[in-house]
């Protein structure tokens, strides 16, 4: 849809597609969420992407947002996958998770690595 952006006249065009094309078990937000934003008179107005992307975020977003990621973390392993996109996986979940402890990081790191390089 990115590459496409110029098929697109406006913003509103935009979100009506995304909901449009949403899959079935989001069907009751987007229902709620369509009827938030209808004014009897005026039809629907979605308001700004930013807003709508926040509203998608904030609804589809787990609960425990730290929570999962440090479960996520725990189970990272590397699977003979390149060791670059291991670390990128790594950052990503020790942030969301909010790990600073550079020893239980490292504690981490290295159980997820595969046994041939973990040190």
């Amino acid at each position: 849809m990115l590459t496409h952006n110029n098929n697109f006249p406006d913003k509103h065009t935009v979100i009506m597609f995304i909901l449009y094309h949403m899959d079935k078990k989001v069907l009751v937000w987007r229902t709620e969420f369509m009827a938030a934003h209808t004014v009897s008179e005026q039809g629907i107005h979605l308001g700004t992407m930013e807003n709508f992307l926040a509203a998608l975020d904030s609804a589809f977003q787990p609960f425990d947002m730290e929570g999962n990621a440090l479960w996520q973390l725990h189970a990272l392993k590397q699977l003979s996958r390149p060791v670059d996109e291991y670390v990128s996986k790594f950052k990503v979940f020790a942030i969301c998770a909010g790990l600073t402890d550079v020893s239980q990081l490292i504690h981490l790191f290295r159980q997820g690595l595969d046994s041939d390089i973990a040190i």
